[in-house]
């Protein structure tokens, strides 16, 4: 650490928005060690909002090649003792940068760079339209020179092919080493372990549709449960509960209480208790749910869980997810249905327009997926039952208010439980097993199709085999972003 006489010398006044500025951000991530000179396609050049930026980031440079610490008091030593450096400012290098995480690092070398150009084309513009002026250049020369400082100008939103295929052999090495899943895990063991299913897809928009009351909201939950239990970031957004709700779900789910059981007996003994009675074998059983949902609240708490509720729309919902990603917060998105999520009030979109509206969330979800290079996981409600024709599970094209909700996602899967329809028409000839919700995948740009079946726990709302999940041991695997 610095001498106490040292820090008196650098510390930093307040002022400056370039102290927080893109080029500081860069900077300072350079000197936490979050990223090497090596590592940004970026110069000296392209630092132009302060000189001593420029002049900073080449003596990080410099030391870099020379095998020296570029860390951030090793860098104010350094300035400290060397004259020659006196166009850096030791007090402004100790308080620069520091909001940046090797999340939004690219972030800020893209405004980086971007400002960068937005300063050239400017500057040559300037300098042509002055000689148009003096008339030192003719209209046509002017022409030809303004096509070509456009030409110069790169598209630094766009991946080229270098990057694209740099990104995919760093995603193959990361797979074939084991640091990373080719699939994201369900959380659900069952669903991981199947050959044609494997987990969900690392990319684009997976949507699991099904009719009211055949288990969306179920499975959702408790994909993001199991997700949590492999140290994955989860923002799931309901569009027809509550944040407090939500957790209510998802705590009796994972205790094993059957929320409406738990009410049944609280009431019950409320009862006895007002005639002037008591129940100790109630209260026992009270005691013991209680104590089991306290303790997954308490678990659910300590995870890396967003949970927003009814209201937002579809906007918000994509806001929200950048902001967490970008803060490193998101690893995957659920959305718990897509019917419900407010409709968006953006211009283009009419409302009212229940077809519109939906393809519009479809877009907006499914470009949510691409920017942020994570998978949205959706649960959607499908068109009501035909008459005449047996309870099956739905078609992809089924999807509510929607004729191209299956083409823009990634995977379409259709939940499918039997025993629903038995139990409200005993009579009714119904195929399928018994005690178990179907997922048949009707769409996937890769793999096969196929069927899945997992146990049905209708009471406490769990989806799987829970001794399955007990028994596995705990993801080894390191996570990379």
């Amino acid at each position: 650490m610095l001498a106490s006489d040292e820090r008196r010398v650098i510390a930093y006044p307040e002022g400056g928005e370039e102290m927080n500025g893109p080029e500081a951000q860069v900077l300072g991530a350079i000197m936490e060690g979050l990223v090497t000179p090596a590592e940004i396609d970026i110069t000296e050049d392209d630092f132009t909002k302060c000189q001593a930026h420029s002049l900073l980031y080449k003596f990080l440079k410099s030391r870099y090649t020379s095998g020296l610490p570029t860390g951030r008091e090793d860098v104010l030593r350094a300035i400290l003792k060397d004259k020659s450096l006196k166009g850096i400012d030791a007090m402004a290098v100790a308080n620069m940068g520091g909001a940046a995480i090797h999340a939004t690092l690219g972030k800020y070398v893209l405004e980086v760079k971007t400002e960068t150009q937005h300063r050239i084309l400017k500057d040559r513009l300037g300098d042509i339209h002055l000689r148009l002026e003096e008339n030192r250049i003719n209209a046509y020369q002017a022409s030809v020179e303004v096509v070509s400082a456009a030409v110069e100008v790169r598209d630094l939103n766009s991946t080229s092919m270098d990057q694209a295929a740099d990104d995919l052999l760093g995603s193959l090495e990361a797979v074939a080493d084991g640091r990373e899943r080719a699939y994201l895990t369900s959380g659900i063991p069952e669903w991981d372990d199947d050959p044609n299913f494997m987990g969900v897809s690392r990319q684009g928009m997976t949507i699991i549709m099904g009719r009211s009351g055949m288990g969306k909201t179920s499975i959702l939950n408790c994909m993001a449960t199991g997700m949590l239990r492999k140290n994955l970031k989860v923002y799931f957004h309901g569009t027809e509960t509550d944040c407090k709700r939500r957790l209510q779900d998802m705590a009796f789910s994972c205790a094993g209480v059957d929320a409406r059981q738990w009410a049944l007996q609280t009431q019950t003994l409320a009862d006895i208790r007002a005639e002037g009675g008591d129940s100790q074998d109630i209260q026992a059983d009270i005691d013991c749910w209680y104590d089991r949902v306290s303790e997954q609240v308490g678990w659910l708490r300590s995870k890396p869980l967003c949970l927003t509720g009814t209201g937002l729309t579809v906007e918000q919902v994509c806001a929200k997810a950048r902001q967490l990603h970008a803060q490193g917060q998101c690893d995957v998105v659920f959305i718990d249905y897509l019917q419900t999520l407010k409709d968006s009030s953006g211009l283009g979109v009419r409302l009212g327009d229940m077809q519109q509206q939906t393809g519009f969330k479809s877009g907006m979800l499914c470009q949510l997926a691409a920017d942020l290079g994570c998978p949205v996981i959706i649960g959607a409600q499908v068109s009501g039952e035909k008459q005449g024709k047996a309870p099956e599970a739905p078609a992809m094209w089924d999807v509510q208010h929607s004729s191209k909700v299956h083409q823009d996602a990634e995977i379409v899967l259709a939940i499918h439980r039997p025993d629903y329809f038995r139990e409200r028409e005993p009579g009714i000839q119904i195929a399928g097993p018994r005690g178990q919700v179907q997922v048949v995948c009707r769409k996937t740009r890769s793999g096969v199709l196929g069927t899945l079946n997992l146990k049905w726990d209708g009471p406490t709302k769990w989806v799987g085999d829970r001794r399955l999940l007990e028994a596995r041991p705990p993801d080894r695997l390191r996570l990379v972003d």
